[in-house]
């Protein structure tokens, strides 16, 4: 397989490394694998990322993960592939897109900061009453 993200990604820090586990996460199917995952899980996809179609490649994992109450799916607005703000039209060509995402103007979009902070409220909360219930009467 030739990556098609970075041609020399030997040469890049970590090269054979990198490029070793990108093949293994190119072969992974988050449909197989999401159904048998124990722990909480978050998955934000931005509607503005323009390496993946949010709904054509988001949906079938959410339907695969249909029902689990410990997976939770979010579709932000206005958010790249990196959960910064992205107020511009998708239909941007993808390198001006790209080039912005490090600019000193750009910033974490807010509802996604605030959509994760809650996600780990909640999950945090539960887990913390999950121990709490199990754990013997009188302490230690």
């Amino acid at each position: 397989m030739v990556s098609t993200f970075c041609p020399n990604i030997k040469s890049a820090p970590g090269g054979t490394q990198n490029q070793l586990l990108a093949r293994e996460l190119w072969t992974e199917s988050a449909c197989d694998s999401l159904p048998k995952v124990q722990v909480p899980v978050l998955v934000l996809i931005g509607e503005k990322n323009i390496q993946i179609d949010g709904h054509a490649d988001g949906e079938p994992p959410q339907e695969a993960a249909g029902g689990i109450a410990h997976v939770t799916f979010d579709f932000p607005p206005n958010v790249n592939h990196v959960l910064k703000e992205e107020l511009r039209d998708r239909t941007i060509d993808a390198a001006s897109l790209s080039a912005a995402h490090n600019a000193a103007d750009t910033r974490l979009n807010p509802r996604s900061l605030g959509d994760i902070l809650d996600w780990l409220s909640k999950t945090l909360g539960a887990c913390n009453q999950a121990a709490s219930s199990a754990a013997p009467a009188g302490g230690r």
